[in-house]
This record gives structure tokens, C-alpha cells and sequence, in this order.
């Protein structure tokens, strides 16, 4: 019993490395529509038939020489392949385009590339957006770089609507990767993988011991692993086909100050010398009312130390006397006299 253990888990290792290098063989030496006449269930039935009662040694004699048969139905296909999505051309091509395009405002043009890829079809994986200040003339500064996605027959409309609506198209590149060759290559180790898959999982079920299980099995387990690695890498090349890449990278640029033409700058109207009259009274008043905004405290203080003073020295200035009443007694005359005087005015 030992003796078959050790003659099956053999069986299975001399199996793997013979599916591998006739793989490795097929990839560089077989045509991608060169198609296998003995079919895949035929090979597996010729490992071991169910009807077959010779005994373990039998069925392990039987699969030692099948082994180099099913190698060499590996490198064939079980069944024809998915068509690959070429080109107009006949071939896969992977593009990928790079533009700068230059904008005064780069806020507004970030929005603008967004409604652009929208409207040609695309998608943004990928955004670094840098906004930098606002200068006076109301230009924005900064960078930006967006990375898009989008179906190869939009790719030029896409640019030719970036120019013109994000900014001014200062330069273009553009590069296209032939992949044909890749994915057939793929396509093919694909189909090994499942064949070789397949055949170890027949050698599994008609497996008895524990040793040859576990063995079959982590032979599947590491084709398993090489088939989605395969299946990855085959989704990845087909997703650069299908959509193209496009780099689009915002740069700054400082807007055209425009020439004033001399001869209307001269030709002045009425209504512009009243603006610029009404300007410049608004511009004295302005100016008085944030001196008298500033002098206010100090105007303040000094009108009360003013009402302070008043309020002293007018308590200390001296009230004026009213004038004494002097009774005048008429003069009184001397009747002696009077009559001195009478006689003689009679002589």
C-alpha cells in the first residue's frame, strides 16, 4: 500500500510538471485559433474508466501512461475562445493621452472639466486639486491635475470640448501600447490553467488514499492561485483597452490686461464727468466723516473740561451791588430874605 501511495502522489508531480512545460511550450509555439482534435472529456476518460476492476496498481499503471497524453491535450482548447475586442485596425490598443490646459481662474475651471466629462462620457478616477488666493483682477491662482477615464471614440471630442470651455490648450501628448500579442498570450495560459484544473480534479475523485488526496490538491490549490492571477491580469489589460486614459493638468495663467483705446479714453461724456464729480464728493465726504470719526473721543473730552471751566469761573466772578437810593430835599428858602428882596424891587 505504501508502495502505491508513493507510486500515485509520483504520478501526480510527473502529471503538473508535465502540464506545466507543455504549456510553457504551447504559449510561444501554438497559433491563438489552433484548436486540439482530441477533445478534453476523451483524455480524462482515458486516465481511468469507472468499468476498470484490475486493482490500484492497474489504475496506477494506467495513469503513468496517459500522463504524456494529457500533457499534450493541455496545449490544445477544449473549446474555442471568447473573439478579443479589436480595433478597427484588428488589433487591441491601449491609449493614453496627457493635456495642459492654461485658465486664469482654476476654481472655475475644475468645475467646468467636471461638466465636460461628464458630457463626452468619461469618468474621474483620479483629482489633486491645489486653489490658491484671488488676486484683484479676479483671477485665482493655483494647480490642478485630474485623471479621466473615457471610451476611446470620445477621447477627441473630449479634449476639443476642454479648449475653449476649462481654458486655452497649451500642449497635447499622446501614446498608444499594442496589446494584442498580451492578451492572446493570457487567453491562452488561461485555458491551460482550466484544463489542467479540470484533469487533476478527475485524478481527485478517484483518489483513495489521504496522502495522494492532499497531494492532488495542493496541486489544484496553485493552479487555482496562477488562474486568478491570470483572470486579474487579463480583466486589467481589457479595461485599458476599453477605456483610454487622459491627463489633464490645470496650470495658471495671469489674465491679458486689455489696452484702453486713447481716443475714447478722451472722448469723455457728461454722465462720465458726473461720475467722476459724484465720485470725488463721495470721496471728501468719506474722507471727513472718518476724520470726525477719529477726532470724536477727543472733541468729546475737550467740550467737557470747556463746560467745567465755565462752571467754575462763573461761580467765582463777583455779582454787581445795586445803587443806594439818595432822597433829594428841595432847597428851602429864607423868608427874610424874600422879603429883603421885595422891597427893593419895589423902589
Amino acid at each position: 500500500m505504501g508502495r502505491i501511495s508513493k507510486n500515485t502522489t509520483a504520478l501526480a508531480i510527473l502529471v503538473a510538471l508535465g502540464v506545466s512545460a507543455c504549456a510553457g511550450s504551447d504559449s510561444l509555439s501554438s497559433d491563438y485559433d489552433t484548436d486540439s482534435d482530441a477533445p478534453a472529456s476523451t483524455d480524462a476518460g482515458s486516465i481511468a474508466s469507472p468499468e476498470d476492476s484490475s486493482g490500484t496498481a492497474d489504475i496506477v499503471t494506467e495513469q503513468g501512461e496517459a500522463a504524456p497524453a494529457n500533457g499534450q491535450a493541455t496545449a490544445g482548447s477544449s473549446s474555442p475562445a471568447a473573439p478579443l475586442d479589436l480595433d478597427g485596425f484588428g488589433r487591441a490598443l491601449a491609449v493614453e493621452a496627457g493635456v495642459v490646459v492654461g485658465t486664469p481662474n482654476i476654481r472655475q475651471a475644475v468645475d467646468d472639466a467636471l461638466i465636460v466629462v461628464r458630457r463626452n462620457n468619461g469618468s474621474v478616477y483620479n483629482a489633486d486639486v491645489n486653489i490658491g488666493e484671488e488676486f484683484d483682477d479676479g483671477s485665482v491662482g493655483g494647480s490642478g491635475r485630474l485623471t479621466i477615464k473615457v471610451p476611446p471614440i470620445d477621447l477627441d471630442p473630449l479634449i476639443a470640448d476642454l479648449d475653449g470651455t476649462a481654458g486655452t490648450l497649451l500642449a497635447r501628448t499622446q501614446t498608444s501600447e499594442d496589446v494584442t500579442e498580451q492578451l492572446i498570450d493570457l487567453d491562452i495560459r488561461l485555458r491551460v490553467e482550466r484544463t489542467t484544473i479540470e484533469q487533476f480534479e478527475v485524478l481527485l475523485a478517484q483518489a483513495t488514499e489521504f496522502s495522494d488526496i492532499v497531494a492532488i490538491q495542493q496541486v489544484i490549490t496553485e493552479h487555482t492561485i496562477v488562474l486568478e492571477q491570470l483572470l486579474a491580469s487579463q480583466r486589467n489589460v481589457e479595461q485599458r483597452v476599453d477605456l483610454s486614459t487622459l491627463t489633464v493638468d490645470l496650470v495658471y495663467v495671469a489674465p491679458v490686461a486689455e489696452i484702453e483705446d486713447p481716443i475714447v479714453a478722451e472722448d469723455d461724456g457728461i454722465a462720465d464727468a458726473f461720475q467722476t464729480g459724484w465720485d470725488a464728493f463721495v470721496g471728501v465726504m468719506f474722507a471727513l466723516g472718518l476724520v470726525l470719526a477719529i477726532a470724536a473721543p477727543f472733541l468729546a473730552v475737550v467740550l467737557v473740561l470747556l463746560g467745567l471751566v465755565w462752571l467754575v469761573t462763573r461761580r467765582r466772578r463777583p455779582r454787581p451791588t445795586a445803587p443806594a437810593v439818595t432822597q433829594q430835599v428841595p432847597p428851602q428858602h429864607d423868608s427874610d430874605q424874600s422879603e429883603l428882596v421885595g422891597p427893593s424891587r419895589e423902589k
